[in-house]
């Protein structure tokens, strides 16, 4: 009788645990409600306006929607974030090729995107990293904290923004 009462104890044990363990669901059309500088400057096109994502078992498909420069108001992007940290390979608005990782915090509450922007002439180096924390606060809003590094002038600048669920429904384009 002893074993069935161990093996109950390790099922209940690994049940509590993935239940512990669930990742936090993003999935939704986001709006900018408020963005503030934590450090450096404050970019009106530095983060999204718009975010859509759709959460998938093992990927993540994100839209991404910010304010252009110039004559470029509205340029969007669309992303793959996979949760096995595999690199995603895209090409910037700008026409440089970028390297997107994910990687989920230890609590899955939220996760963090690594984008690299490689150098145009040296493929092996990269002029600017992105650094993007995601998570949802009590209210259920996305609190996105980005941190920009150029690596070639030396510039850091670090906002934090809140986006409001706007729908539950997403079409990635």
């Amino acid at each position: 009788m002893s074993n069935f009462k161990y093996i109950i104890t390790i099922i209940l044990l690994s049940v509590t645990s993935m239940c512990f363990a669930q990742r936090k669901n993003f999935s939704g059309t986001w709006m900018l409600s408020d963005q503030k500088s934590i450090s450096g400057n404050l970019y009106q096109n530095g983060v999204p306006k718009k975010i859509h994502v759709r959460q998938e078992t093992e990927k993540m498909d994100v839209e991404k929607t910010t304010f252009g420069q110039g004559d470029n108001y509205n340029q969007a992007v669309v992303e793959t974030l996979y949760y096995n940290g595999k690199p995603f390979n895209a090409v910037s608005p700008s026409k440089k090729k970028k390297v997107i990782t994910m990687k989920w915090l230890n609590n899955s509450t939220g996760f963090v995107v690594t984008v690299l922007f490689k150098n145009p002439i040296d493929n092996n180096k990269f002029d600017i990293k992105v650094t993007d924390t995601w998570s949802l606060n009590n209210e259920g809003d996305l609190i996105f904290i980005r941190k920009n590094e150029n690596l070639l002038n030396g510039e850091i600048w670090e906002s934090r923004s809140v986006y409001e669920k706007k729908s539950d429904n997403v079409q990635v384009n």
